[in-house]
């Protein structure tokens, strides 16, 4: 597996086989899997050993294009994933993770799915609920890796800013791994037997728990420690390196256990409890009354906490753009347990109070920052002049463009869109810098269709432009200011509802740079907008509708007086060489009873 400095960085990639290809690069061992039941379709023990090749990745995909992929976990790719299925499972493992560990996280398709990504370590075993806390896939394991979807197209996907090429992967926390290392050792002791014959666990901060706990340490100490063996008995209460209950170092671990408990939300009574239960264990036992203080010192902790998390929400809120919900703020600071979301609604609801943000509508938990800042435009340092930009169908014979302005072009699929794009590209590099940030053409597919370019060859293409994958925040990758294109083939987001704060996003960064953006619009000359509705009309200056073979100007914000307005304009056209816009006929408009009549 490669390491953190050769990583490359992680994009959204178009397809399953692209995505496979990646992890492949980067040293994971990937197969294909199916969207019904999360089975391979291949028999996998031998890419437990060795990496697949891209010819048979190449082969997989060809043979089942909408597989899903997995990658098979422990030595081999070299990681280990905590599963959380659901609230509780997140819950009992926030317990144990520090607030400032950053790691890869990527979302499921359950409602409190997550996989937690881990550096792999010898020690563990691929098991499902282990004590009660996660599944847990290692040797012997794989997980379905984003961007897998199921038949209705819902994604796994990476949590924001955390995807797998973001942020190194680090080694599971001490107090986890212990905890699932004893736990799986420990099987027979920690779980008991349901009159069904199934298996079940107590309860955790019950009564129940605490007394079940109890039985365990005696039968440990009966079965496994006896008094006449004190190394066999120390080797026992010491679970790593890090967490000891011996003498000298019970302080620091039941310390560590007291932060984990109040952190994960536990009141002060029942983690008392817990570490009673502890210190009885030590070696010698603990005192009682100096239990108090490790719950103490971690309260105190935990408000410390509190005042972080309140400058970290307020940070994240004043540097946000649009609308956001209480959802996206525990998904973008990934705040996974109960008692850090309760938390995160009071400091929102303070925030409020203060007038920094305010309620969207009636719904509950949409918020938006209130703008303060304005900004004055001095109207006599204009140069009131549109640039000379070049757009294919002869638009920039009657279209007037000025600094700052974006254009955008709705097609149905398989209907010219990339091949628009492209063509603005190659005809404006004279005069602007270019830069081409495209969702789903790879370098390959680019070459090909440079290549249908005659007046041009692929060296010079390079040298006047910058090809950049790009598949969300786009805002982010811009080439801004005055002389500069941006050229966006296509907007691709999740959801198709936040396609009209994505441009309003773009159009606040231009800066007077100028942005062509591609948009999926639906098949049929009826449907005129994007998908995101008729808002994806509001920012574009200019905004045109195009299916195969017909274009229709839908909004023109200015024009040229001796042409008119060409506000519902409509041409036909057809595409030559792949390149080459021809008109066939002129723009006009097209009478409503006409289109009746040829129907």
């Amino acid at each position: 597996m490669q390491t953190d400095q050769q990583r490359k960085p992680m994009v959204h990639p178009h397809s399953n086989y692209q995505a496979a290809r990646w992890y492949l690069e980067h040293g994971y061992s990937v197969i294909p899997v199916k969207k019904s039941n999360k089975r391979p379709f291949i028999k996998w023990a031998e890419f437990q050993k060795r990496l697949p090749t891209h010819e048979e990745i190449k082969e997989w995909w060809s043979k089942w294009p909408d597989a899903n992929l997995a990658l098979i976990t422990g030595e081999i790719s070299g990681i280990m994933v905590v599963d959380c299925d659901s609230k509780e499972h997140l819950d009992r493992v926030a317990e144990f993770i520090p607030d400032s560990l950053v790691f890869p996280i990527a979302k499921t398709l359950k409602e409190f799915g997550h996989h937690y990504y881990f550096k792999y370590r010898q020690g563990l075993t691929s098991d499902s609920d282990v004590g009660g806390i996660s599944d847990v896939k290692t040797d012997g394991g794989y997980i379905i890796a984003p961007p897998s979807k199921n038949g209705s197209g819902k994604s796994y996907h990476w949590l924001k800013g955390l995807k797998i090429s973001d942020v190194d992967i680090p080694a599971m926390p001490e107090m986890l791994f212990d905890t699932f290392q004893q736990i799986s050792g420990n099987a027979g002791f920690l779980k008991k037997e349901k009159a069904t014959g199934g298996t079940e666990y107590p309860v955790p901060g019950t009564d129940i728990e605490s007394n079940f706990l109890k039985d365990v340490t005696r039968a440990r100490v009966a079965t496994s420690m006896p008094d006449e063996n004190l190394d066999n008995k120390r080797q026992h209460l010491t679970t790593s390196n890090n967490i000891s209950f011996l003498d000298g170092a019970r302080d620091k671990s039941l310390f560590h256990v007291a932060n984990c408990l109040i952190k994960g939300g536990m009141n002060e009574a029942n983690a008392c409890k817990c570490l009673e239960i502890l210190g009885l264990s030590c070696e010698p036992s603990f005192p009682k009354n100096e239990l108090k203080l490790k719950i103490k010192s971690a309260m105190d902790r935990a408000k410390k906490r509190d005042i972080g998390l309140t400058h970290e929400i307020r940070e994240w809120v004043l540097t946000t753009n649009g609308n956001f919900s209480t959802t996206f703020v525990y998904n973008s600071l990934n705040l996974t347990t109960s008692n850090n979301k309760k938390k995160a609604a009071v400091i929102l609801g303070r925030l409020k109070e203060e007038g920094i943000i305010e309620r969207i509508g009636d719904k509950r938990g949409e918020y938006r920052l209130i703008e303060r800042d304005v900004e004055f435009l001095d109207i006599t340092k204009a140069a009131g002049i549109p640039i000379e930009i070049k757009l294919p169908l002869n638009l920039s014979h009657f279209t007037k463009i000025y600094n700052g302005d974006i254009i955008a072009l709705a097609g149905s699929p398989n209907t010219g869109k990339s091949a628009f794009m492209l063509w603005c590209a190659r005809y404006n590099f004279k005069k602007f810098k270019v830069r081409y940030l495209t969702s789903e053409m790879m370098a390959e597919e680019a070459l090909v269709r440079i290549r249908k370019f005659d007046d041009i060859t692929p060296e010079e293409w390079q040298r006047n432009w910058e090809f950049i994958p790009c598949y969300g925040d786009y805002q982010d990758k811009l080439l801004t200011g005055i002389g500069n294109i941006n050229i966006i083939d296509y907007v691709e987001l999740d959801e198709a509802y936040k396609v009209p704060n994505q441009l309003k996003m773009i159009h606040q960064k231009l800066d007077g740079a100028i942005a062509i953006i591609a948009l999926q619009k639906n098949f049929g000359k009826g449907r005129i907008t994007a998908v995101g509705g008729d808002q994806t009309v509001a920012k574009p200056r200019l905004y045109i509708a195009m299916d195969y073979g017909w274009a229709k100007i839908v909004k023109c914000k200015s024009w040229d007086e001796p042409f008119g307005n060409p506000n519902h304009m409509e041409c036909n056209f057809k595409l030559a060489g792949g390149h080459h816009f021809v008109n066939t006929t002129d723009w006009r408009r097209v009478e409503k009873n006409i289109k009746r009549k040829q129907s």
